[in-house]
């Protein structure tokens, strides 16, 4: 009984480690610090959209991180808000289309929560960094 204690303790810890990871701390905070600039400086309806959206994204992290599958669909959708997001906070310095198969049943096909995401990011950070950097001097 104990050992049975100790080994959910373990899991509940994994668990919350792995959720902790994905919400980037610095997407959180410097999201909110985009959408808080948009407060100041833009109209409070377009404002109130962007934080509804990083609202709806924070739900959909909590959701999917507690499931071992979860549908395309979903996956996209959240992958949708957090590109959105990243738009807001690099003032639309890049654009972005998602392209599934259309044979592909994003109802019905199963995946890894948070599979797709880390790799836009990546794709994300590097072109724009590499759009910020000075031409190579030959």
């Amino acid at each position: 009984m104990r050992r049975q204690q100790e080994v959910k303790q373990s899991w509940r810890s994994l668990e919350l480690h792995a959720f902790q990871a994905q919400l980037d701390p610095s997407f959180i905070f410097n999201s909110l610090s985009a959408i808080h600039n948009f407060i100041l400086t833009t109209s409070t309806d377009e404002a109130s959209r962007h934080l509804m959206s990083f609202a709806k994204l924070m739900r959909l992290t909590i959701e999917n991180s507690r499931r071992e599958w979860i549908t395309l669909a979903a996956e996209l959708e959240a992958l949708e808000l957090y590109i959105q997001l990243e738009q807001l906070r690099f003032g639309q310095k890049f654009t972005c289309h998602i392209k599934v198969m259309r044979d592909v049943d994003r109802e019905q096909t199963m995946i890894p929560p948070f599979i797709v995401q880390p790799y836009a990011r990546h794709a994300i950070y590097r072109r724009l960094l590499l759009r910020q950097q000075p031409p190579a001097v030959t």
